[in-house]
């Protein structure tokens, strides 16, 4: 163990019941073990994560899953230290979830792996409980860095995600918004509030196949790959009047 992780561990000790496996561990290492519970869609990816990190002295896995209405209670049932997330599985509900996630334990620190990042997006995570952020092209190396912040107490932003800002000026941005039709602003708020195309479809009176036209459009329009990322621009705009 590194004595900069050694530092952290006694200068923020933690105590939780992680188990009779890790109890095992903690007694062995005579320090404190950081608990922490991996949430991703995808199983290759968490059991990458989980072969790493499990390798890793001072941590110590409690639980993981794919499946997005399990997460909370996951969570809960474990108290972990870190939670280390994508956010392919929170966006498969909606951003609110990561606040009902923080919800669950309160103590634990969030790490988010994203996809796309602004200012205006760092912001309102921070207020759902995430305290880092990784991009998909961070390294491990940059992955222990999070958690060992996190640990400490400190917030914690990989340098490969400011690779993905997109540089977009204010005031292009407002001209973007603009082209907007009135009928697909108004999905396009329902989108980001999480709400699915059949949500928006039974809401408005309209057909799911109209939503889909609207927000392929709206897509195209906002030049975004997605509705995390239409979340992330709108978010990180002030619309017009």
């Amino acid at each position: 163990m590194s004595n900069r992780l050694q530092s952290l561990y006694l200068r923020y000790p933690i105590q939780y019941n992680l188990g009779s496996q890790a109890l095992t561990n903690l007694e062995l290492s005579g320090l404190p073990m950081i608990p922490i519970v991996l949430l991703n869609q995808q199983r290759l990816v968490r059991e990458g994560w989980a072969s790493f990190l499990s390798d890793q002295p001072g941590l110590v896995l409690v639980g993981d899953t794919g499946d997005p209405q399990e997460a909370c209670g996951l969570v809960r049932l474990h108290k972990p230290r870190i939670v280390l997330a994508s956010d392919d599985l929170v966006t498969a509900l909606d951003f609110k979830q990561l606040g009902a996630i923080h919800d669950s334990c309160p103590t634990a620190g969030m790490i988010l792996v994203l996809s796309h990042f602004s200012h205006g997006i760092q912001e309102h995570l921070s207020r759902l409980g995430v305290r880092a952020c990784l991009s998909r092209h961070s390294s491990f190396a940059d992955m222990l860095t999070a958690i060992a912040k996190v640990n400490g107490g400190r917030t914690y932003i990989s340098d490969t995600l400011w690779e993905t800002v997109d540089v977009v000026h204010e005031n292009d941005m407002r001209e973007t918004i603009r082209a907007l039709t009135a009928r697909e602003l108004e999905i396009a708020g329902m989108l980001v509030k999480g709400r699915t195309s059949k949500e928006v479809a039974v809401s408005l009176g309209i057909s799911y196949k109209t939503v889909e036209v609207h927000r392929h459009n709206i897509l195209i329009k906002m030049h975004c790959k997605n509705t995390n990322m239409l979340t992330d621009r709108l978010s990180s705009s002030v619309p017009p009047c």
